[in-house]
């Protein structure tokens, strides 16, 4: 999704879904009803209070220093995307070309001064190509789109086992970490604003 019409909803929608929160799970967690949680990732930002939004970017791990709270995601240039550089890492997703792996990286909007930590692992998400004579920002995608170098180098090793059996072993990983994820967010004791 392109930094200039990326909306709050989206941002949100997507970050739901990446960490597999239903509409309805999120909607308790945050103390507002499913429906307008839908409404408000439909587009429609007004469905929900500015406290609610703010909940739930505390329940999704969304950054609002990112997005205007009336509907835009800031396009300034100082909002940036940054990625995880760590192969083993679950917010990168492994797969197979041929006999060679590759990695594919989950993207985060953050602010370019701010030092960021991947949920994921906790190691600090890089804003640049890691090719250190390019250097250019990063954009949405697997490679450097000016000079061609992945953003997630591989040094994982898979002695005997073919890539692509390592890397459905892998996201099979990766999968079963975002749901624990997801249930321990889900089931979280004491959660504020619950309606009861």
């Amino acid at each position: 999704m392109g930094e200039s019409n990326a909306t709050i909803s989206e941002l949100f929608r997507c970050r739901r879904r990446e960490l597999s929160v239903t509409q309805a799970d999120l909607a308790e967690q945050a103390g507002c009803k499913q429906s307008a949680v839908s409404m408000f990732e439909a587009g429609r930002v007004t469905a929900l209070s500015t406290s609610t939004i703010e909940r739930m970017a505390g329940i999704l791990d969304v950054d609002l220093s990112a997005v205007d709270l009336r509907g835009e995601v800031k396009t300034s240039a100082d909002v940036v995307l940054k990625y995880c550089p760590v192969d083993g890492c679950p917010s990168n997703v492994p797969y197979a070309v041929g006999d060679r792996l590759c990695y594919t990286p989950a993207m985060v909007r953050s602010p370019a001064a701010q030092r960021t930590r991947c949920a994921g692992c906790g190691d600090l998400l890089q804003e640049c190509c890691p090719n250190g004579e390019c250097k250019a920002l990063v954009s949405e995608g697997v490679c450097c789109p000016e000079c061609g170098t992945s953003y997630v180098s591989v040094t994982r090793v898979t002695m005997g086992v073919k890539a692509e059996q390592w890397a459905d072993e892998q996201r099979a990983r990766i999968r079963e970490i975002r749901e624990m994820v997801r249930t321990s967010t889900v089931q979280r004791p004491g959660r504020r604003g619950r309606k009861g």
